[in-house]
């Protein structure tokens, strides 16, 4: 279980690091008319850190539980 509480811990660290970042990406059109032209998407990742502070907590309930 104590394997579980610090996978599940390093889970939720990685929620709310990824909820702090966003995602630009540039696209070639394949338009020939358009040649040249990029497109600009901006991707955010759509959960709350909330999400991750409760996986945190799961996590350290199992943790504390399996001593």
């Amino acid at each position: 279980m104590k394997k579980a509480g610090i996978i599940i811990i390093v889970v939720g660290i990685g929620l709310l690091v990824l909820s702090a970042f966003s995602l630009s990406t540039e696209e070639s059109n394949h338009n020939p008319a358009k040649a040249g032209q990029l497109e600009n998407t901006h991707q955010n990742f759509n959960w709350y850190p909330l999400i991750g502070i409760a996986v945190l907590g799961v996590g350290a309930l199992v943790l504390e539980r399996s001593s």
